[in-house]
C-alpha cells in the first residue's frame, strides 16, 4: 500500500522516438535538466516549460513534443537538419 501511494502520480517510465544523431541519454539528461525524470511527479512537470527549456538548450532539436499516457512520459524528437551550422542558416 505504501509504495502505491507513493508512485501514484508519478512519471515510471520516459520512452524517446524520432532521434537518430542525439543519444537517448542526451535527450532524457536534458529533459532531466528540465524537470521530467522518472520519478518526478505529474503535478510539478509543466510539459510546455518542458518542451520550450529544450529547444532552447539544444540546437540539434527543431521539435519535440511531450505526451503522457498513464504513467508514462513519451517523448517525440524531430531533429534539425543543420544540427546548428550558421552557414546552413542563411547567416
Amino acid at each position: 500500500m505504501v509504495i502505491y501511494v507513493f508512485s501514484f502520480g508519478r512519471v515510471w517510465d520516459v520512452r524517446v522516438s524520432g532521434n537518430v544523431k542525439l543519444s537517448d541519454f542526451a535527450v532524457e539528461e536534458a529533459l532531466s535538466e528540465s524537470g521530467l525524470s522518472v520519478g518526478s511527479r505529474w503535478k510539478k512537470v509543466d510539459k510546455n516549460v518542458v518542451e520550450n527549456e529544450l529547444l532552447k538548450s539544444n540546437p540539434g532539436i527543431a521539435l519535440i513534443s511531450v505526451n503522457r499516457r498513464g504513467a508514462v512520459a513519451y517523448v517525440e524528437v524531430i531533429e534539425s537538419e543543420n544540427l546548428g551550422r550558421q552557414e546552413d542558416a542563411g547567416y
